[in-house]
C-alpha cells in the first residue's frame, strides 16, 4: 500500500514538474519571441531611415536639377526677347 502511495506521490511531483517546466518554456519562448520582434523592428526602422534619406538626397538633386534647367532656359528666353527688342529698335531708328 505504501508503494502505491509513493508511486502516486513521485506521478503527482513528476506531472508537476513537467508542468513547470513547460510553463518555463512558454515563458522563454516568449522572451525570445519579443526580443526577436524588437530586433526586427529596429533594423526596418535603421533600413526605412536609410531609404528615406536617399530618396530625399534623390528627391533635392532632381528639384536643383530642374532649377537650373529653368534658369537657364529663362535667360535664354529673356536673351532672345532682348536681341528681338534691341533689332526692331535699330530698325525703327533706320527707318524712322
Amino acid at each position: 500500500m505504501q508503494r502505491d502511495e509513493l508511486r502516486s506521490q513521485a506521478e503527482i511531483e513528476l506531472q508537476q514538474t513537467i508542468e513547470r517546466q513547460e510553463q518555463l518554456l512558454k515563458e522563454k519562448r516568449v522572451e525570445i519571441e519579443e526580443e526577436l520582434r524588437d530586433g526586427f523592428e529596429n533594423d526596418l526602422q535603421k533600413q526605412l531611415a536609410r531609404q528615406t534619406a536617399a530618396h530625399s538626397t534623390h528627391i533635392k538633386e532632381e528639384l536643383e536639377t530642374q532649377e537650373e534647367k529653368m534658369k537657364t532656359e529663362a535667360e535664354m528666353l529673356l536673351q532672345n526677347k532682348l536681341e528681338e527688342n534691341e533689332a526692331s529698335f535699330l530698325d525703327q531708328l533706320l527707318t524712322g
